[in-house]
This record gives structure tokens, sequence and C-alpha cells, in this order.
């Protein structure tokens, strides 16, 4: 089993925490925006990937996490979209998820 961690506060605007799996990848991340129930961003201020060629490839990145509720078939149910901003070079992934 991987060891999962975060170590540090992570619930407040400027919130900087550490997020360890295992000894595979490893960041330093900051809270830069946060509305309750609706969004909340990060900012990943250093990055570590085991086999990763660039290890710098996520730092100065954005990951935005927006959230909406949805009513489903009598069901309520959160939907959230997370968006990977990269201010260094040009790459942007958005993934969709029901919770």
């Amino acid at each position: 089993m991987v060891d999962e961690k975060i170590e540090g506060n992570t619930d407040k605007l400027n919130d900087e925490w550490n997020y360890h799996f295992g000894d595979n990848h490893r960041s330093k991340i900051k809270t830069i925006e946060m509305i309750p129930d609706k969004k909340v961003a990060w900012l990943v201020e250093e990055n570590y990937f085991k086999n990763a060629k660039d290890q710098s490839e996520w730092v100065g990145n954005k990951i935005v996490f927006e959230i909406s509720k949805q009513n489903k078939t009598k069901q309520n149910k959160t939907k959230q979209n997370k968006t990977k901003q990269n201010t260094v070079g040009f790459y942007s992934s958005r993934i969709s998820s029901n919770l």
C-alpha cells in the first residue's frame, strides 16, 4: 500500500501544504482562491514526480475545481470540473466527474 498524506492546513485562503504520494510524488501547494460550494483554486509552488524528465513541469500551474449542484432523477449530486491551467506553457486539461 502506498503512503499518501497531506501536511499542513488546506481549508483557508493562502494556506500552504505539502502533498506526498509515497516516494513517487510530492508537491507544495497554496490555496489561492476559495468560494464555498463553488470554486477552489490551488497554485503548485514546488513539485517532484519520480520518473519525470522535467521536474518543473507543474510548478506555477493552477489547479481549479469548479463545483456545482445537479438534480438528477430526484437525487442531488455534486458536479466537479477540474482544470489544470499551465501558466508556464500551453498545456491545459479539463476533467469532469460526478460525485
